[in-house]
């Protein structure tokens, strides 16, 4: 009986393993949100490129190793940028400058309800604790008493 649990106990502690389960897969995905056209500040970036359409709606994708990219549609903002000023004859290396300089994000599950997320930019790391709220389709993110409303792009 005692090699029964024990095998039993085995195999639910392989399950999760493999499975990954936790509150971290919940949030692995893109997301998207109206409110994330002023937050980035895509209309600006709009004027910039001289757009007569609109670019597509931004997208916070959280990958599978913790990481965050702002997209603009499927497409990084960072490639977004690098391209702008490339068409504006910035040279390559004030492009390369700009791309080692801008922010890279990452993000932690602390507790259920709460998350990390922590900005590098240079030399500079930026660690704020965040609460966030996930049902079904839906992620609101409180950044400092401004909810942010996503939903889960399909």
């Amino acid at each position: 009986m005692k090699r029964i649990g024990v095998l039993i106990l085995c195999a639910l502690i392989g399950v999760v393993l493999l499975t990954g389960c936790g509150p971290k897969k919940e949030l692995t995905g893109s997301w998207i949100s109206p409110e994330l056209v002023e937050e980035f500040g895509i209309s600006r970036l709009e004027e910039m490129v001289g757009s007569k359409k609109s670019l597509d709606p931004p997208v916070m994708e959280f990958t599978k190793d913790n990481h965050i990219i702002i997209k603009l549609g499927k497409k990084p903002l960072i490639d977004i940028l690098a391209e702008v000023l490339q068409s504006n004859n910035f040279p390559a290396e004030s492009i390369e400058n700009f791309k080692r300089s801008f922010p890279v994000m990452s993000y932690k599950i602390v507790e259920d309800g709460k998350m990390e997320l922590t900005t590098l930019k240079g030399d500079e790391t930026n660690i704020t604790t965040y609460r966030y709220k996930l049902d079904g389709d839906k992620l609101m993110i409180d950044m400092s008493g401004n909810e942010v409303h996503l939903t889960r792009s399909k």
